[in-house]
């Protein structure tokens, strides 16, 4: 954690740095942190695809946002659509879309993609 504070210092506007400790602080379920630090490093690099599927698990785990998890998770497959999470957030994706639609909080928020 040292390593990563002081990288921060020194580059406070590196993505991957942001992207890591939005982990660490998802880690620990400081859910507002870990939004603040992916939401900055995708206001530095908006294509970033770790941020994106970050910050749609973490709407998914802190509260669930069906909007802002389908936001994240699309913006995703867009940029990474063959990766290996693509067909489990496809999955989500499709569960927070019928949640909207049925107008209910999705069932097993938490689990991640």
């Amino acid at each position: 954690r040292d390593e990563l504070a002081e990288a921060q210092a020194i580059e406070p506007d590196d993505v991957e740095t942001l992207v890591r400790f939005s982990e660490l602080h998802a880690v620990r379920k400081d859910w507002g942190r870990a939004i603040t630090c992916l939401e900055r490093a995708l206001e530095i690099e908006p294509r970033d695809a770790t941020a994106h599927m970050n910050l749609g698990i973490t709407f998914l785990r802190q509260r669930p946002d069906p909007k802002r998890v389908i936001e994240h998770f699309s913006r995703y497959l867009e940029l990474e659509p063959g990766s290996p999470q693509a067909e489990r957030m496809r999955g989500t994706i499709r569960e927070m879309q019928a949640e909207l639609a049925a107008g209910t909080t999705p069932a097993g928020a938490g689990s991640g993609p």
